[in-house]
Parts: C-alpha cells; structure tokens; sequence
C-alpha cells in the first residue's frame, strides 16, 4: 500500500510531465498554418502542450499501475483526452477544408487530410453526439466506450471489434503535419 506523502508525490508528477521534444514538434509545425489565421498556431500548439502531457502520462500509467487507478478515480486522464480528440478534430477539418478550397494551401495534401478526418470522425461522432459515424451504423456503438490500453494509453471501443487510440491519432496527425511542405 503506498502512504498519502508517496501519493501525493506521483500525483504532482502526473499533473506536472509532459513529453518536452514532441512539445517541441508541435510547435515547430504549428507555424505552416499560419495563412489560415495566428490563432491557429496558438490552438495548435495548445493541443499540442496537451499532447505532450497526454503521452507522458500514458507512458508513466503504464509504468505505474497505481495512477491507472489514480486517473480512473479522477477521470482526468480520459477527460483531456477527449477533449484534445474534439479540438484535434476541427484542426483538421479545418485545414482539409483550406486545402479543397485553395489551391495555394497545401494541394497535395488534401488527400492525406481527409483520410486523417475521416479516422478522427469515426470517433469524434459518437463521442460529440453519442451516436456512430454515418459511415459505421451497422457496426457501430452509440456511445465510444473509453478504457485504457496497457500499451497504447487511453483508447475508444467503436465496435464489438474495433478500438480507436488516441495516442495513434496524434502521431498520424503530428507526422502529417511535419510532411507538409
């Protein structure tokens, strides 16, 4: 059994970490999407801070299996996590959407946008709206029912067979953004 000083101790590690060189990736590539707005580099680079202490905190719940029981407790670990799918979302809904539209913003990745989207809205649909993605009616669960995968970090069941991880969304969106050019 681990005494409140200890705890306490993990708990202010849980909430302090974050993964500082994918940090710095994010803010590295959130500056190409400056001609959409500067705001947009503020988003980006806030959803990447959350990233960052997302990863690191999947990584030491792996590690230590008393935060898992810590983060089911607080519920903050699934929260965050939820909330960084939906911002992520609207990032690149956004910027698919500038790509279809403009020819000068990133045409040959339009593509690689709406394969992106479409992963992130087979889960953002049932997490926004508590029903599944158009596209998956007959396969899918109304709700995404979150868990935590001892290798992956915070993930989604969508179907009896099928789990969408975060951690896997964000590296898909992270790499993509670093291959625009």
């Amino acid at each position: 059994m681990i005494n409140n000083d200890e705890l306490n101790v993990r708990l202010r590690e849980y909430v302090n970490n974050l993964d500082a060189s994918r940090l710095k990736r994010w803010v590295d590539v959130s500056h190409k999407f400056s001609a959409i707005d500067d705001m947009m580099i503020v988003t980006i680079q806030g959803l990447g801070r959350m990233d960052a202490q997302l990863v690191s905190i999947d990584e030491k719940i792996m590690v230590d299996k008393n935060l898992y029981y810590l983060t089911l407790g607080f519920n903050d670990q699934f929260t965050s996590s939820y909330l960084w799918v939906l911002g992520a979302f609207e990032i690149v809904r956004t910027l698919h959407e500038k790509a279809r539209f403009d020819q000068s913003f990133f045409p040959r990745y339009v593509q690689d946008l709406k394969t992106l989207k479409d992963k992130f809205s087979r889960l953002r649909i049932p997490l926004a709206k508590f029903s599944p993605h158009d596209k998956h009616l007959e396969t899918d669960v109304g709700i995404a029912i979150p868990s935590f995968h001892k290798e992956l970090g915070v993930a989604w069941r969508v179907s009896k067979s099928d789990w969408i991880n975060r951690r896997d969304l964000s590296d898909q969106m992270l790499e993509l953004f670093e291959e625009m050019k």
